[in-house]
């Protein structure tokens, strides 16, 4: 298995002879029909065989070397399995029989084969998914996961990549895509990250969703993009580096809570802010969370996301998450910094994130802030990116509640 490893990392298939010279001069000697009689390979290896091992496995025939395949086209099939051999997967890369593949897949979870033909039909799945899954990191490397939808149930959505341009003035949009049962693909949330400031910088884009799954049956979620104007000679790239040939991973996760312990208050409106003197924190977008009194301990998990940028360079823009307890005073308990100083009108998809512990017996609210960085006089800054439609990139506080 070792040798195994070594030779398949350089893509060489070996075979590893008798190296002991005493047995390899007397093998030298012995006339063929003792190596091979018949179909029957390895003939005087299982002469010997036979002094210490039962017949049966003595003169079995040649077996394959292989993985247990089993729990991999079971009841308990990993997630991208399901979504590399669902039937959207297999239109779109045209590769294969998509009523074929469905077909023995179904058989296979069913149990509807013997031993000899599902070992063949789960080595063919094999190459289909090995197949599928080179099309999707190889040639169209488009992120997406999907699950099943019940009531009560909500899915914490992220997307996150390193969004640059070669071309100055080309931004980035990210946009999270949701497809319900039955219904077209629905934007429901997007950042777009700046290249007006220059080229080859980038930007660690977040953006954010929470959508209630009501309707049961399977929801899709997959990740897009594009650039922020028509530029068709223009090129956009996700990833920087590389760090050992590996450039920094674009993500697209999906977490699925209990309804009541997710809050999202958001905003599609742009928000700005004029005259901040760099110090004083200002409520952004009306946003807030409450928690009113309860009998059990709990942390948050805060994270807020907002497309923040400036009309004036060299300012940049402070975002913040506030606490406050039983109606005290609010206090800063997570902020982060965006850049406006290369450029201007030039959107940082910002992300801010707390964990926030909640001792029972309190109430609790969290509060969306803002600021520039230093004085900013006349200058302004903005949250929202856009607008697509009617609607600006949202503004958005997200809330985790787990017990503790």
């Amino acid at each position: 298995l070792k040798g195994d490893r070594v030779a398949m990392n350089s893509s060489v298939e070996t075979r590893y002879p008798f190296l002991d010279e005493e047995v390899f001069a007397f093998l030298a000697r012995l006339h063929p029909r003792w190596k091979l009689r018949g179909f029957k390979d390895k003939y005087i290896l299982r002469l010997l065989g036979e002094r210490y091992l039962p017949h049966e496995v003595a003169w079995r025939p040649k077996g394959m070397f292989r993985a247990p395949l089993d729990s991999f086209f079971d009841h308990q099939v990993p997630a991208f399995v399901d979504q590399l051999l669902s039937e959207e997967s297999l239109r779109k890369t045209g590769y294969f029989d998509v009523a074929a593949v469905r077909h023995w897949a179904d058989q296979i979870r069913h149990r509807r084969l013997g031993f000899r033909k599902r070992s063949s039909v789960e080595l063919g799945l094999v190459g289909v998914v090995s197949t599928q899954l080179w099309h999707h990191t190889f040639i169209d490397p488009s992120l997406a996961v999907q699950f099943s939808g019940s009531l009560g149930t909500s899915a914490v959505i992220a997307g996150n990549a390193d969004l640059w341009t070669a071309t100055a003035g080309i931004n980035q949009d990210l946009g999270i895509f949701v497809t319900p049962p039955g219904q077209q693909p629905l934007l429901v949330a997007w950042k777009e990250s700046g290249g007006s400031a220059g080229t080859f910088s980038p930007n660690a884009a977040y953006v954010q969703a929470v959508i209630s799954t009501p309707s049961p049956g399977i929801y899709k979620v997959n990740l897009r993009w594009k650039t922020n104007i028509n530029a068709p000679r223009s090129t956009i790239v996700a990833g920087a580096g590389p760090i050992n040939d590996r450039y920094s991973p674009t993500t697209l996760t999906v977490q699925l809570l209990n309804a009541s312990a997710v809050g999202n208050p958001l905003t599609a409106r742009q928000s700005t802010l004029s005259g901040s003197n760099g110090i004083d924190w200002s409520p952004l977008g009306s946003l807030s969370f409450n928690r009113s009194s309860s009998t059990g301990n709990a942390v948050a998990v805060v994270g807020a996301n907002a497309d923040l940028w400036t009309n004036t360079r060299g300012i940049n823009q402070d975002l913040g998450i506030f606490l406050s307890i039983d109606g005290q005073a609010d206090v800063l308990v997570g902020w982060k910094e965006s850049g406006g100083f290369a450029g201007i009108f030039s959107p940082n998809a910002a992300f801010a994130q707390a964990v926030v512990p909640m001792p029972a017996g309190h109430r609790y609210t969290l509060t969306l802030k803002w600021k520039t960085n230093r004085p900013e006089g006349s200058a302004t800054i903005a949250a929202g990116a856009g607008p697509i439609g009617t609607a600006y990139s949202p503004t958005s506080l997200m809330v985790q509640i787990s017990p503790d």
